[in-house]
């Protein structure tokens, strides 16, 4: 388990240095943040740093209930599974989401909501992706209870509106991650882009997948132009425009999504076959700040 640096996230450290020369004195004053937790972050702009805003290290024994919101119930494509809260488990510092099928060969397992929310800044994940297979997929998307508000009257592209942001998901098991933007809802107005990376090496080892949720176009300092961009492992896997830059705030879902129906009955043994679950070891959120 990475546990991050026992330093205030406000610290802030300025050095001034006077060097005299030729009879002038020249003074550099250098203002850093706080040493973050061990991730490997986005270059900061320029006169700005990273500060964490929030984050849960999974190091208890059960699932935070301040940090986060769950509910059983039918899950997936005309609620062809179910997600139940006892298929989560915290455990070793990761928390790990267990499948299952029950006796009408539906899947069952389990995700939830965090009560945590920001517009923009930086989402990462440091997780183990699952050798079980089965009809589901692990994912971790950014997204907000407005999401279906868009209309035709809206505009089916509203950066006003919220677009689902998926960091990761990982359907087919086979080293690649999936990385997708959908605005416009979920209905008439509904588009998606996306682009697929493959995961550097052996995927059911620990890596980390982030977004930065580019608001104010920081990244872009010639042109300010809001982007999202992606990461896998601290390298940039891919940016988009796609939608327009949602300017309103967002929660983090994190679970096991559903994709198929019931399997048979007979089936049901071995449709979720593998030892190694979807483990997260934590999840975290920055925001930019002005370093003076």
């Amino acid at each position: 388990m990475i546990r991050p640096f026992p330093f205030s996230s406000r610290y802030l450290l300025r050095i001034s240095v006077r060097i005299a020369a030729l009879g002038m004195v020249t003074l550099w004053e250098v203002a850093a943040c706080a040493p973050q937790a061990q991730d490997t972050l986005p270059p900061a702009p320029a006169g700005m740093c990273w500060e964490q805003s929030w984050s849960d290290e999974f190091n208890g024994s059960q699932i935070d209930s301040t940090q986060w919101a769950w509910k059983d119930g039918p899950r997936g494509p005309q609620d062809v599974g179910m997600w139940q809260a006892d298929h989560l488990r915290v455990h070793d510092g990761a928390l790990e989401f267990l499948t299952t099928t029950d006796s009408q060969g539906r899947m069952v397992t389990a995700g939830i909501q965090s009560r945590f929310s920001q517009l923009g800044g930086y989402f990462i994940m440091r997780a183990a992706m699952p050798d079980t297979h089965g009809n589901f997929r692990p994912a971790l998307w950014l997204s907000s209870e407005r999401i279906n508000d868009y209309s035709a009257a809206t505009g089916c592209s509203n950066p006003a509106y919220p677009t689902e942001l998926d960091v990761l998901e990982y359907p087919a098991r086979d080293g690649t991650a999936h990385q997708n933007i959908h605005w416009g809802g979920y209905k008439a107005c509904h588009q998606t882009v996306g682009h697929n990376s493959a995961i550097p090496s052996d995927p059911t080892q620990y890596h980390t997948f982030g977004v930065w949720w580019d608001t104010n176009g920081h990244a872009d300092p010639v042109h300010r132009v809001p982007r999202y961009y992606f990461y896998v492992d601290g390298n940039k896997t891919w940016e988009s425009t796609g939608g327009g830059i949602a300017q309103v705030p967002e929660f983090i879902r994190l679970g096991n999504e559903i994709m198929a129906g019931p399997v048979a009955p007979s089936q049901a043994a071995t449709a979720v076959s593998g030892t190694h679950p979807f483990m997260v070891d934590y999840v975290r959120a920055y925001q930019l700040r002005a370093t003076q």
